[in-house]
């Protein structure tokens, strides 16, 4: 069986190994829901896992995205506008849709501005999932 390209990871520790357009959809829903605090979705090519996606929603409503390229020192955030625009960016990341990111405005994270050392997903999420030990759910028949 082939390696996932793709993994998402639930803020409750599940993860799904190629997640479709509609199971990522699904799980920014739990965000919504309340079910979730965040999803990760990461390219499993990086062995250092430092090349990912993820999302959250504060309690005030408001839809965050981060992306991180490769290394700590090219972390990015910016604001969606809702649960759709969060999985449109999710999804473009994802399977790298031509100008996914096409008019978002990237904020840059300095990664010295951080309290500690970073660790390979730090940020507004990552610094939650390191507080996560990694759990797989079965298969979900959604994906």
């Amino acid at each position: 069986m082939a390696s996932p390209v793709l993994r998402a990871t639930g803020e409750d520790g599940s993860t799904y190994d190629d997640p479709s357009e509609n199971l990522l959809f699904d799980l920014v829903g739990e965000i919504d829901d309340g079910e979730l605090e965040f999803l990760i979705v990461e390219k499993t090519a990086d062995p250092t896992g430092l090349t990912y996606v993820q999302t959250t929603r504060n309690k005030q409503g408001d839809w965050f995205v981060e992306r991180q390229e490769g290394s700590v020192d090219r972390h990015y955030e910016t604001v969606a506008q809702d649960r759709y625009d969060a999985h449109r960016m999710l999804v473009g990341w994802a399977f790298e849709v031509p100008d996914w990111d096409r008019g978002l405005q990237w904020t840059h994270h300095d990664p010295s501005s951080w309290e500690g050392p970073p660790s390979p997903q730090d940020g507004l999420l990552g610094r939650i999932r390191g507080l996560l030990g990694r759990r797989s759910r079965e298969p979900d028949s959604r994906a």
